[in-house]
Formats: structure tokens, sequence, C-alpha cells
């Protein structure tokens, strides 16, 4: 067997020994993932692996019954909503937890693997609010609220790539680092710098830059289940639209801030005189 890919008997797997294998202190996750999806989804890690699966196998199931609930929550009927939300909630977001955990229980993490997991809940993400607002549009005839969800998944895609932006640069910076050829020189902030590592700078950083999104993958399904319940899918998409903007205008100007401070290093190009 190889033991770069598959160290790990798949008979042994059990749902004990994934539970063991957890470790919630390592990372900060949001409460309804700690709590209650990562325990629902051990049972599936464990099947899974019995069934030698692999977690780029789970996350491309995911991908796929993902795209069958939207569009049946599309579809604007109570009875094809209820059953692709439940599709969405158990293999979307159930599903996000049992393909990293199976990576790891089976040895077989992998860059390509985090790259294609994370991709696919970005993907969720967004298109949850999309096709939510197309179900309440072709349910009520209501163009307000396919307003409500462009302004929330418009707001938490800036958010996403204003992230992305800052750590391919900081891995350009690196890599010219590195380069012992390359002139660099970097400018000193000195008076921003100060007040970012300051004790108000870091705090809201903190809350912005690492709690808030946790906080919003709580209030998003937790809030979707409370709404479907209750039926108050508008109010639900009114708050996301409003919590998504207050994350994209809080977070992307101490992103910018930060990234100015970080990443103002200039290099002298060849060409110049």
């Amino acid at each position: 067997m190889n033991s770069m890919h598959d160290s790990t008997n798949r008979t042994g797997i059990t749902v004990a020994s994934v539970m063991r294998g957890e470790d919630f202190g390592r990372i900060d996750q949001p409460v309804f993932m700690r709590y209650l999806v990562r325990s629902m989804a051990w049972p599936l890690i464990a099947l899974a692996a019995r069934f030698g699966m692999t977690p780029n196998m789970i996350t491309a199931i995911r991908a796929i019954a993902t795209a069958i609930g939207f569009a049946l929550i599309c579809a604007g009927t109570p009875d094809t909503y209820l059953v692709g939300l439940i599709i969405i909630l158990v293999l979307g977001v159930v599903g996000t937890a049992v393909d990293g955990s199976l990576s790891r229980v089976l040895n077989r993490a992998s860059f390509f693997g985090k790259y294609f997991d994370g991709y696919m809940d970005a993907l969720t993400e967004i298109l949850l609010y999309l096709a939510l607002g197309i179900h309440l549009w072709r349910a009520n005839g209501m163009a307000e609220d396919l307003l409500a969800v462009a302004v929330a998944a418009i707001a938490m895609s800036l958010v996403q790539a204003g992230g992305i932006r800052h750590h391919l640069m900081a891995r350009n910076l690196a890599r010219a680092e590195a380069d012992q050829s390359t002139a660099l020189q970097r400018r000193p902030h000195i008076g921003l710098a100060a007040w970012l590592e300051s004790p108000f700078g870091t705090a809201l950083w903190e809350f912005f830059g690492n709690r808030y999104s946790l906080i919003l993958w709580d209030v998003r399904y937790v809030g979707l289940i409370l709404a479907s319940a209750l039926d108050g899918l508008g109010i639900y998409i009114l708050i996301m639209a409003i919590t998504q903007m207050i994350g994209l205008l809080c977070f992307l100007p101490l992103r910018v801030l930060r990234s100015y401070v970080e990443l103002d290093v200039h290099r002298r190009s060849h060409t110049a005189t």
C-alpha cells in the first residue's frame, strides 16, 4: 500500500476512531460547525472510508448534490424547496466536514484537495443567496428579494477577492525576497503600522478579519433553518444582505491598510535609468 496516500487501514476506521482524530482546539470554527455539523459527519466519514472513497470524490459528489439542491430550490414550489434545502444542508454543509476529515483520517491531505474543498465551499455560500432569491421571486414575484440576495452575494465575493488578492501578492513578495539578485526597497509606514498594531487596531482586525466570517457562517445556516421553519425567508435575506455589507465595509479598508504596510515593497526595474 502506498504510504503517502493510504497509510491507514480503511477497515479499521470507525466512528470512534474518527472522533478520536478530531482536534477542535487546532483551528477556529463556527459554533454550528464545531458542535453539530462535525459530529453529524463522523458516521459519513467512516462509511466513506469503508467504501474506498477519496476526499476529492466526496468533494465532487458534494458539488453535484449542491447543484441539484440549488436547482430544486430555484423551482419555486414549497415541496421542491424543502427537498433542495435538505440536500444542501445534509450533503452540502455536512459534506464540507466529511472531505477534510476523511483526508486526515486516510493521511491523504493535498494542496489540490484543500483548494477544491475551499472553492466548493465558496461557491456554495455565494450561490445559496442567489438560489433563495430566485425561489422567492418565482414564488412571490418580489424583485426586491433578488436585489437583496445580489447585494449579499456580491459583498461576500468582494470580501473573498480582497483576501485572495492579498495572499497572492504576499506569496509573490516572498519569492522576490528569496531571490538574492533582486533589489527590493521596503517603505516603512511607522504611524500606520503602529495604529494597526495598537490594541484598538488589533481588536478591529481580530473581529472583522477573523471572527466575523465565523459568526456569519453560523448566522447563514442556522438562520436559514429557522427562517425556513418560520416562513421568514424574506427577512432572512434582508438580514444577510445587511450583515454581508457590514463585513465588506469593515473588512476591505482594514485589509487594504494592512496590505499597504506589509506589501509596499518596490523592485527596481531593469529598464529604469
